[in-house]
Protein backbone atom coordinates (compact mmCIF):
# COMPACT_ATOMS: atom_id res chain seq x y z
CA UNK A 1 0.00 0.00 0.00
CA UNK A 2 2.88 2.62 0.98
CA UNK A 3 4.26 1.39 -2.53
CA UNK A 4 0.99 2.21 -4.35
CA UNK A 5 1.11 5.88 -2.91
CA UNK A 6 4.75 6.41 -3.22
CA UNK A 7 3.84 5.15 -7.09
CA UNK A 8 0.77 7.79 -7.31
CA UNK A 9 2.63 11.10 -5.62
CA UNK A 10 5.59 10.74 -8.04
CA UNK A 11 3.12 10.39 -10.89
CA UNK A 12 1.04 13.59 -9.62
CA UNK A 13 4.22 15.97 -9.41
CA UNK A 14 5.23 14.34 -12.94
CA UNK A 15 1.68 15.42 -14.10
CA UNK A 16 1.80 19.19 -12.27
CA UNK A 17 5.57 19.80 -13.79
CA UNK A 18 4.44 18.85 -17.72
CA UNK A 19 1.00 21.50 -16.81
CA UNK A 20 3.62 24.04 -15.50
CA UNK A 21 6.26 23.34 -18.93
CA UNK A 22 2.91 23.70 -20.93
CA UNK A 23 2.04 27.63 -19.73
CA UNK A 24 4.22 29.81 -21.52
CA UNK A 25 2.27 33.06 -21.14
CA UNK A 26 3.85 36.09 -19.05
CA UNK A 27 7.20 38.09 -19.42
CA UNK A 28 10.38 36.23 -21.20
CA UNK A 29 14.30 36.96 -21.50
CA UNK A 30 15.69 35.09 -24.27
CA UNK A 31 19.52 34.49 -25.75
CA UNK A 32 20.87 33.75 -28.51
CA UNK A 33 24.15 32.55 -30.27
CA UNK A 34 24.98 30.86 -33.52
CA UNK A 35 26.23 31.22 -37.18
CA UNK A 36 24.58 33.87 -39.52
CA UNK A 37 25.48 33.14 -43.56
CA UNK A 38 25.11 35.93 -46.28
CA UNK A 39 27.22 35.67 -49.92
CA UNK A 40 28.32 31.99 -48.76
CA UNK A 41 30.09 33.44 -45.51
CA UNK A 42 29.73 32.64 -41.83
CA UNK A 43 30.24 34.68 -38.79
CA UNK A 44 29.26 34.29 -35.25
CA UNK A 45 26.03 35.77 -34.15
CA UNK A 46 24.40 36.17 -31.11
CA UNK A 47 21.58 38.40 -29.03
CA UNK A 48 19.32 39.13 -26.68
CA UNK A 49 15.46 39.46 -26.61
CA UNK A 50 12.91 40.08 -24.05
CA UNK A 51 8.70 40.28 -24.03
CA UNK A 52 5.02 39.31 -22.85
CA UNK A 53 3.25 36.79 -24.09
CA UNK A 54 -0.61 36.10 -23.45
CA UNK A 55 -2.80 33.17 -23.60
CA UNK A 56 -5.12 33.02 -26.30
CA UNK A 57 -5.89 29.56 -26.86
CA UNK A 58 -4.96 26.22 -24.72
CA UNK A 59 -1.57 26.01 -25.30
CA UNK A 60 -1.01 28.65 -27.67
CA UNK A 61 0.53 32.18 -27.17
CA UNK A 62 0.97 35.50 -28.39
CA UNK A 63 3.07 38.41 -27.23
CA UNK A 64 5.52 41.23 -28.08
CA UNK A 65 9.23 41.39 -28.50
CA UNK A 66 11.92 43.43 -28.45
CA UNK A 67 15.74 42.89 -28.65
CA UNK A 68 19.10 43.38 -30.22
CA UNK A 69 21.12 41.21 -32.42
CA UNK A 70 24.56 40.80 -33.70
CA UNK A 71 24.80 39.73 -37.14
CA UNK A 72 28.36 39.52 -36.87
CA UNK A 73 31.67 41.00 -38.43
CA UNK A 74 33.36 40.18 -41.54
CA UNK A 75 37.19 41.28 -41.99
CA UNK A 76 39.03 42.24 -45.35
CA UNK A 77 42.65 42.85 -45.73
CA UNK A 78 45.19 43.57 -48.80
CA UNK A 79 47.95 45.40 -50.57
CA UNK A 80 50.27 45.78 -53.65
CA UNK A 81 53.90 47.22 -53.85
CA UNK A 82 55.63 47.95 -56.97
CA UNK A 83 58.72 49.92 -58.37
CA UNK A 84 59.30 52.78 -61.13
CA UNK A 85 61.68 54.45 -62.69
CA UNK A 86 60.96 58.45 -63.10
CA UNK A 87 61.92 60.76 -66.19
CA UNK A 88 65.02 61.47 -64.76
CA UNK A 89 65.91 57.37 -64.42
CA UNK A 90 65.16 57.57 -60.25
CA UNK A 91 64.26 54.48 -58.97
CA UNK A 92 60.95 54.64 -56.47
CA UNK A 93 59.31 52.29 -54.45
CA UNK A 94 55.62 52.38 -53.20
CA UNK A 95 53.59 49.79 -50.99
CA UNK A 96 50.65 50.25 -49.65
CA UNK A 97 48.23 48.02 -47.60
CA UNK A 98 44.90 48.05 -45.64
CA UNK A 99 42.64 46.30 -43.11
CA UNK A 100 39.16 46.64 -43.26
CA UNK A 101 35.88 45.24 -41.06
CA UNK A 102 32.26 45.45 -41.70
CA UNK A 103 30.24 45.08 -38.78
CA UNK A 104 25.89 44.53 -38.96
CA UNK A 105 23.69 45.07 -35.84
CA UNK A 106 20.17 45.66 -35.47
CA UNK A 107 17.23 46.73 -32.92
CA UNK A 108 14.24 44.39 -33.36
CA UNK A 109 10.69 45.07 -32.61
CA UNK A 110 8.03 42.83 -33.59
CA UNK A 111 5.15 39.81 -32.25
CA UNK A 112 5.71 36.02 -31.64
CA UNK A 113 3.72 32.91 -31.67
CA UNK A 114 4.58 30.18 -29.64
CA UNK A 115 2.33 26.52 -29.75
CA UNK A 116 3.00 24.14 -27.41
CA UNK A 117 2.16 20.72 -29.29
CA UNK A 118 2.51 18.62 -26.34
CA UNK A 119 3.62 19.22 -22.47
CA UNK A 120 7.29 19.57 -23.56
CA UNK A 121 7.42 20.34 -26.93
CA UNK A 122 6.44 23.61 -28.77
CA UNK A 123 7.01 25.38 -32.05
CA UNK A 124 7.09 29.42 -32.76
CA UNK A 125 7.44 31.98 -34.68
CA UNK A 126 8.26 35.44 -35.26
CA UNK A 127 8.09 38.97 -37.26
CA UNK A 128 8.77 42.03 -36.95
CA UNK A 129 10.77 45.29 -38.03
CA UNK A 130 14.58 46.06 -37.43
CA UNK A 131 16.16 49.08 -37.40
CA UNK A 132 19.89 47.84 -38.93
CA UNK A 133 22.96 49.46 -38.67
CA UNK A 134 25.96 48.31 -41.40
CA UNK A 135 29.18 50.09 -39.69
CA UNK A 136 32.33 49.71 -41.91
CA UNK A 137 35.99 51.04 -40.84
CA UNK A 138 39.03 50.90 -43.05
CA UNK A 139 42.85 51.08 -41.93
CA UNK A 140 45.05 51.83 -44.60
CA UNK A 141 48.62 51.75 -44.66
CA UNK A 142 51.26 53.54 -47.22
CA UNK A 143 55.26 53.92 -47.69
CA UNK A 144 56.74 56.14 -50.60
CA UNK A 145 60.34 55.67 -50.83
CA UNK A 146 60.71 54.67 -47.38
CA UNK A 147 58.36 57.42 -46.05
CA UNK A 148 55.68 56.42 -44.11
CA UNK A 149 51.76 57.03 -43.46
CA UNK A 150 49.17 56.19 -42.75
CA UNK A 151 44.77 56.78 -42.88
CA UNK A 152 41.59 55.49 -41.06
CA UNK A 153 37.68 56.31 -41.75
CA UNK A 154 34.90 55.21 -40.49
CA UNK A 155 31.15 55.13 -42.13
CA UNK A 156 27.80 54.15 -40.55
CA UNK A 157 24.92 52.96 -42.86
CA UNK A 158 21.42 52.67 -41.31
CA UNK A 159 18.01 50.41 -43.33
CA UNK A 160 15.17 49.86 -41.35
CA UNK A 161 13.47 46.49 -42.86
CA UNK A 162 11.94 43.57 -41.57
CA UNK A 163 12.60 40.28 -39.90
CA UNK A 164 11.43 36.89 -39.07
CA UNK A 165 11.92 33.92 -37.96
CA UNK A 166 10.52 30.02 -36.91
CA UNK A 167 12.04 27.70 -34.49
CA UNK A 168 11.07 25.01 -32.20
CA UNK A 169 12.16 23.77 -28.58
CA UNK A 170 11.51 21.79 -25.49
CA UNK A 171 11.01 22.75 -22.13
CA UNK A 172 13.34 21.79 -19.59
CA UNK A 173 11.64 23.05 -16.79
CA UNK A 174 8.77 24.77 -16.26
CA UNK A 175 10.40 28.55 -16.44
CA UNK A 176 13.47 27.26 -18.64
CA UNK A 177 13.10 26.73 -22.22
CA UNK A 178 15.67 25.33 -24.98
CA UNK A 179 15.15 26.87 -28.79
CA UNK A 180 16.53 25.99 -32.05
CA UNK A 181 15.31 28.98 -34.39
CA UNK A 182 16.04 30.15 -38.03
CA UNK A 183 15.97 33.81 -38.64
CA UNK A 184 16.09 35.84 -42.01
CA UNK A 185 17.21 39.23 -41.77
CA UNK A 186 16.93 42.04 -44.99
CA UNK A 187 18.66 44.73 -44.39
CA UNK A 188 19.52 46.97 -47.89
CA UNK A 189 22.76 48.98 -47.98
CA UNK A 190 23.41 51.12 -50.70
CA UNK A 191 20.53 49.88 -53.08
CA UNK A 192 21.18 46.18 -52.42
CA UNK A 193 19.60 44.22 -49.69
CA UNK A 194 22.27 41.70 -48.13
CA UNK A 195 19.97 38.79 -46.96
CA UNK A 196 21.57 37.16 -43.87
CA UNK A 197 20.07 33.78 -42.77
CA UNK A 198 21.16 32.77 -38.84
CA UNK A 199 20.95 28.89 -37.29
CA UNK A 200 20.55 29.62 -33.52
CA UNK A 201 20.33 27.88 -30.49
CA UNK A 202 18.94 30.04 -27.74
CA UNK A 203 18.05 29.68 -23.93
CA UNK A 204 14.24 31.36 -22.62
CA UNK A 205 13.45 31.90 -19.33
CA UNK A 206 9.79 32.90 -17.87
CA UNK A 207 9.66 34.81 -14.43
Amino acid sequence: MKKQWLVAAALAAIGSMSAAHADSSGAFVQGSAGQARNSGHGEFAYGITGGYRWTVAPSFYLGLEGGYQDLGNRKFSGGYAYQFADMTGASHSISTSYRSKAATKALLLGANAKWDMTDNFFVLMRAGVARYRLKASVTAYGTFDGDYDKDHFTRSTYSTRYYAGVGAGYHLTPKLDLQITYDHFAPRFNHTTVGTNLWAASMEYRF
